[in-house]
């Protein structure tokens, strides 16, 4: 695990997730990258921003995410969220492909039976996620 540098995390929830967060969450983040959240399942990346926010970021692998991966990340996000004691857990799948992967996971979130308003799914490009990885927000 890593500190993440304030306002990278900041614009990654704010301007990518459009998260309206309160300011003081961004005081501290964590970053682990290839993170195991349950057993043999690994994510991109696991932030816990401010001991408040759970974001997890997993990219497909192959031709795109299976429903049975979606809901094992979705149960273990949630699953973390509650017995940490975090307010909200946000699901980020990264793709290529927008377009073709977005109603999949949509269609598999809505069905998932452990869902509630604190568990959040974004569908986002690659390119996105790239503050994260370089510490670079590109905003000037």
């Amino acid at each position: 695990m890593f500190v993440v540098a304030p306002d990278i995390v900041k614009f990654f929830v704010r301007e990518v997730l459009h998260c309206t967060c309160p300011d003081e969450i961004f005081d501290s983040a964590v970053i682990e990258s290839h993170a195991e959240i349950c057993s043999g399942t690994r994510i991109m990346k696991k932030l816990i921003i401010g001991d408040r926010l759970l974001v997890y970021i997993a990219g497909p692998s192959g031709a795109g995410w299976t429903s049975d991966f979606i809901n094992r990340v979705l149960a273990a996000g949630i699953r973390k969220r509650d017995l940490g004691g975090l307010n909200r857990f946000r699901l980020v799948l990264v793709t290529d492909s927008i377009e073709n992967m977005k109603g999949t996971a949509e269609k598999v979130f809505l069905n998932f039976e452990g869902r509630d308003d604190k568990t959040h799914l974004h569908v986002i490009d690659r390119e996105a996620v790239r503050p994260l990885e370089t510490g670079d927000s590109g905003a000037s």
